[in-house]
């Protein structure tokens, strides 16, 4: 029972899944919350913002953070109009410090779910479109009034309609923008005038807003001025996919390394490369020293044959600080090549794109068990590990149970969520030898 815990201590963190809504979980709400976060499953109710999440700000005036992790689960159905009421009652805690709500970022959504989380923030006017999820910039430039020690502040990212007055409205409130998720709209929800008018005050808030991270993604237009502002501003994350090709993108990425040396995230996707910026592109990926996340997918060019040839370059000059890393259609020599030495590295994915005949690796001789211990014998702190090959039926009887004995930390195997069945079943009796000192030579 909850009530007993609450009525013996003063519980100041609390974190939800969504489902545990029924009483007593409700008492938890007090004047003694100073942190609150939401996670999301897909058995999120309809109305959870409305019938619980609401109320229990209200019930925590002392609130100073708020994160809400929306997660892949999320539907706008579930936040809705109550996405202005939250804002509302968030104008309340006066001692509010941080607001996070986390969405996929824009290299992650797939085609059809672009504008599935993003929200439209209106004017005394009202909604230009009917899109689910809604707020009014008087909302959210009363939220910033009143809550003045806020010094984190991450909305929901604004849909096309609003974006220009939306990040004009959090500049002008002298608001810290850490992301700038700069998406496209269906070709059909507004006239050229408009596109026109955006582009030309797009410029102007890159270079006011100065966001370390900025995702481009769904055709957004990189015009020459909004190019030159992107590279104006000192990039710690880079992410840009479905674009079309033009080649004020392609100058400002061969000038990226020089501007942003110290960049820490970078994401290229379904970008058609032209003969006349292969070289020049391929010779820019070797330039980045400091990558923590390297995702390439989806690349198309002529020339790009010589991409699987550099690889293992670039990986090794971030082998040190590289924690996330997507790759298409690699040989087993080259993927072992590439993440010799890379102990930091957490996430790998290998994935096999539309064009490829034959799934990654398929050339390793000793099949994909051995491949497998390969990997994780050359990053031991993985805790997610997809590589798309074929085991035969019978090695696939024994690949978890052999690949979690070595990989002790892995939480993730192939879509798989393994850590309960590595910790139940899988241990071996082994322990961790906390004298052990880890090199970049072992292997």
């Amino acid at each position: 029972m909850v009530t007993p815990i609450v009525q013996l201590c003063d519980i100041e963190d609390v974190i939800l899944l969504d489902e545990y809504t029924f009483p007593p979980i409700p008492s938890l709400a007090s004047s003694k919350v100073r942190s609150l976060e939401l996670r999301f499953t897909p058995n999120t109710a309809q109305d959870y913002f409305r019938d619980f999440i609401c109320p229990f700000i209200r019930a925590s005036p002392e609130l100073r953070r708020l994160r809400v992790n929306l997660g892949t689960n999320f539907y706008s159905r579930h936040l809705g109009q109550q996405y202005e009421i939250l804002l509302n009652d968030l104008a309340s805690c006066q001692h509010l410090e941080e607001i996070e709500f986390l969405t996929l970022s824009a290299d992650q959504w797939p085609p059809v779910e672009r504008s599935h989380a993003l929200a439209e923030y209106h004017d005394h006017r009202g909604p230009k479109t009917n899109k689910v999820v809604t707020a009014s910039l008087d909302t959210v430039q009363k939220l910033l009034q009143s809550c003045r020690r806020l010094r984190r502040v991450k909305l929901l990212p604004p849909s096309v309609e609003c974006r220009v007055s939306f990040y004009r409205l959090l500049c002008a409130m002298d608001v810290s923008i850490e992301s700038l998720d700069l998406l496209h709209a269906y070709a059909d929800t507004r006239g050229t005038s408009d596109l026109n008018t955006e582009l030309e005050n797009l410029p102007q808030i890159i270079s006011t807003a100065a966001a370390p991270k900025i995702s481009v993604n769904f055709g957004m237009a990189l015009t020459q001025p909004i190019c030159d502002a992107i590279l104006s501003t000192r990039l710690r994350s880079l992410r840009v996919e479905r674009v079309p090709h033009n080649d004020p993108f392609f100058q400002m990425f061969a000038m990226l390394p020089m501007q942003s040396p110290f960049l820490e995230e970078l994401a290229l996707g379904h970008l058609a490369i032209t003969s006349a910026y292969e070289l020049t592109f391929l010779d820019t990926l070797c330039a980045f020293r400091h990558l923590s996340l390297l995702r390439l997918r989806a690349l198309e060019g002529d020339g790009l044959g010589q991409l699987a040839g550099i690889l293992p370059h670039v990986v090794q000059q971030n082998r040190r600080t590289l924690e996330t890393l997507y790759l298409e259609d690699l040989d087993a020599k080259t993927l072992l090549s590439c993440i010799a030495g890379c102990r930091n590295l957490r996430s790998l994915e290998v994935a096999k794109s539309s064009s490829a005949t034959l799934r990654p690796c398929a050339d390793f001789p000793s099949g994909a068990l051995e491949l497998c211990m390969k990997v994780i014998a050359r990053c031991p702190k993985l805790w997610s590990l997809h590589l798309n090959t074929v085991a035969c039926p019978d090695e696939a009887k024994n690949l978890e149970r052999h690949i979690l004995q070595m990989g002790r930390g892995l939480q993730e195997l192939v879509d798989q969520n393994v850590d309960f069945y590595r910790g139940l079943q899988y241990n071996g009796g082994m322990k961790d030898d906390p004298n052990r000192v880890e090199s970049d030579d072992d292997d």
